[in-house]
């Protein structure tokens, strides 16, 4: 019996027989799915939806400026200052129906409501067998009754009962998981991490609670590691959108998606980034890497919402904000430093950048001294809005906040 079928050094268990049943049901979808990108670029249909096709290189049809060309709505939601809610840094944001969940500086999750009313904070941060060391990432089930923090290569999992977090148990994983996210309808955890070695089986694959594996995706991307090289946490993203799964291998153009079935990985997105997209031979060879970095393009960023898809790319030295409109096929610029103008309260420029999407929505935050300080301006005075009882809105959460308080919240609804 073969306890480990993709050699990937998972510390828990893993039962899973190597035999021909699992060959059909693992290697079958995803054959299928390479030969028909492979062999035919023009087929655009998986079994189960369409790929979307967009071109990494050419030029946006259009510069983006006002908030309200994409968005429907914005909210600006002071996070309630009371003792246990302090916030240091926000480094995501997960937002269910009724909560929001905030991993505060990588040491606590803090919980609020919709309202930015506190409810709880986990802090569980230690050495002991039930305490983490930092949290690189986490997430939420989508029925919200458990929790999964990523941990230095361990996954701790808590149980959610009402505003108490009661730890379930924690699972040893394998180096290099950089995100985690959980499988729609199940317990079941998709790993994403980076080509950091060269000879990882796989990059992207499901686990249990029991942590046995149950669907990997095998890595075509293989490289010899001859002495020090780079490694980013971009290499690794993963996101929701719906019930799908997604994620984007480095050296990929490709975003898949894994469903709740597990019947394989399916092409969802591409970056056709014409072959320029970042080779493994970069990894091999520093000089090589440094001499041509300006050849290949890189992705270090994507996420997505209903109707738009945001990414952030690098060619020839040159960095791009884009967001494609799948509704009108459109690709708009954004800004690098400036941010997008909020015409629909009058607030500060709201700024897209790594971990800002959550499913549905775009969120951004902003300090409350920085927030008091832009309503007292001239830029805010003179900020033009087609009602401005809107902007009566923002002067009364500024009038209400502390300069020590917690950070505002920004969460941006966009078009559908």
């Amino acid at each position: 019996m073969i306890n480990d079928p993709c050699n990937l050094k998972i510390k828990a268990r893993l039962p899973i027989i190597f035999n021909n049943s699992f060959i059909m049901k693992v290697f079958t979808p995803i054959l299928l799915v390479f030969l028909l990108c492979a062999c035919d670029r023009n087929k655009n249909q998986t079994p189960t939806d369409e790929i979307i096709r967009i071109d990494l290189l050419a030029g946006a049809d259009t510069t983006l400026t006002n908030l309200s060309e994409i968005a429907s709505n914005i909210e600006y939601i002071p996070l309630q200052t009371i003792e246990g809610s302090l916030i240091g840094l926000i480094d995501k944001v997960i937002i269910t129906d009724d909560k929001i969940y905030i991993s505060d500086s990588g040491k606590d999750i803090v919980c609020f409501d919709k309202g930015g009313n506190y409810i709880s904070r986990l802090s569980n941060q230690g050495r002991g067998p039930e305490e983490y060391s930092i949290i690189n990432d986490f997430d939420i089930s989508f029925d919200c009754k458990k929790m999964v923090i990523l941990s230095n290569g361990k996954i701790f999992v808590y149980e959610i009962f009402g505003n108490e977090y009661i730890f379930f148990k924690s699972i040893d994983l394998y180096n290099g998981v950089l995100r985690v996210a959980f499988i729609a309808g199940s317990d079941n955890i998709l790993l994403s991490n980076g080509s950091w070695y060269g000879d990882e089986v796989s990059l992207n694959l499901v686990i249990n609670f029991k942590g046995d594996t149950l669907i990997f995706k095998p890595n075509i991307y293989k490289w010899v590691k001859s002495g020090p090289t780079f490694m980013s946490m971009n290499e690794a993203i993963q996101y929701k959108i719906g019930e799908k799964v997604c994620f984007k291998e480095g050296f990929s153009d490709t975003i898949f998606y894994v469903n709740s079935n597990l019947d394989g990985f399916f092409p969802h997105l591409i970056l056709d980034s014409h072959g320029t997209i970042t080779p493994p031979k970069l990894k091999e060879d520093l000089e090589y890497a440094k001499s041509h970095a300006g050849d290949f393009s890189s992705v270090a960023i994507a996420y997505e919402v209903p109707r738009y898809i945001f990414y952030y790319y690098m060619y020839k030295n040159m960095r791009h904000k884009i967001i494609y409109d799948k509704v009108l096929d459109k690709k708009y610029e954004l800004a690098l430093e400036d941010g997008l103008i909020d015409d629909l309260k009058g607030g500060p420029n709201i700024d897209l950048y790594m971990q800002n999407c959550t499913g549905t929505y775009f969120y951004t935050t902003i300090d409350a001294i920085e927030f008091k300080e832009y309503i007292q301006s001239v830029e805010f005075s003179n900020a033009i809005v087609n009602d401005n009882n809107k902007k009566q809105e923002l002067m009364d959460i500024a009038g209400s906040v502390l300069l020590t308080d917690n950070p505002i919240l920004v969460i941006v609804t966009p078009k559908y």
